[in-house]
């Protein structure tokens, strides 16, 4: 039995569907409401687990953008150490950890 849900056709053994449809009077509730239901749970569920994928992401990209500003940071240094006093002339060396 080939029935149309949503958009979906989805073949459906009649004795399942039957299933359904008994458990669904037992219950009362409509065939409609309880796919209904099952679909906003399965979407809820979804959400959740994208968010979670979200923040874990976000989590790796903050961790990955400070690392290369570290990078940069030694680079800067290791590039004033190597210019020795002719580039600086005596100046101080700018303060490389500051976060302004």
């Amino acid at each position: 039995m080939e029935k149309q849900i949503g958009r979906l056709n989805a073949r459906i053994p009649r004795e399942e569907l039957t299933a359904l449809r008994t458990w669904c009077a037992a219950h009362d509730k409509t065939v409609s409401r309880v796919l209904t239901g099952l679909i906003h749970a399965f979407n809820v569920t979804q959400r959740k687990a994208d968010a979670a994928e979200t923040a874990r992401i976000c989590k790796n990209l903050e961790k990955a953008a400070h690392l290369k500003v570290q990078a940069y940071k030694e680079q800067g240094r290791q590039m004033l150490r190597d210019s020795g006093p002719s580039l600086s002339d005596g100046l101080p060396l700018p303060d490389l950890d500051d976060e302004r």
